[in-house]
């Protein structure tokens, strides 16, 4: 789903609030309005594609040929990071 935000003459067309898609293309997911890899935990301050497939590119260039696009191994991986992000999430709430 895309919005557009114009604020003092800028404006965003990229925003993104599908956390699928960010999953899927570049390894993030939502953390309370928050994309945060699921690789190394970085978390981002705007929802731009082009921020999120940059850092992916940018830090991540073999994942995409070991985890192969749209591949039932890679949607696996990506849920195994889901679940320990989330798993780490909790524990630091609750310590």
């Amino acid at each position: 789903m895309l919005s557009r935000h114009c604020k003092k003459g800028k404006c965003e067309d990229e925003n993104i609030t599908d956390s699928p898609v960010w999953e899927e293309e570049f390894a993030f997911t939502d953390n309370v309005g928050i994309p945060v890899c699921l690789l190394c935990h970085a978390s981002l301050n705007h929802h731009k594609t082009s921020n999120l497939k940059h850092h992916y590119e940018a830090k991540y260039k073999n994942f995409a040929t070991n985890y192969p696009h749209l591949s039932d191994f890679r949607r696996n991986k990506l849920t195994e990071l889901k679940i320990f992000i989330k798993l780490t999430a909790g524990s630091v709430e609750n310590f």
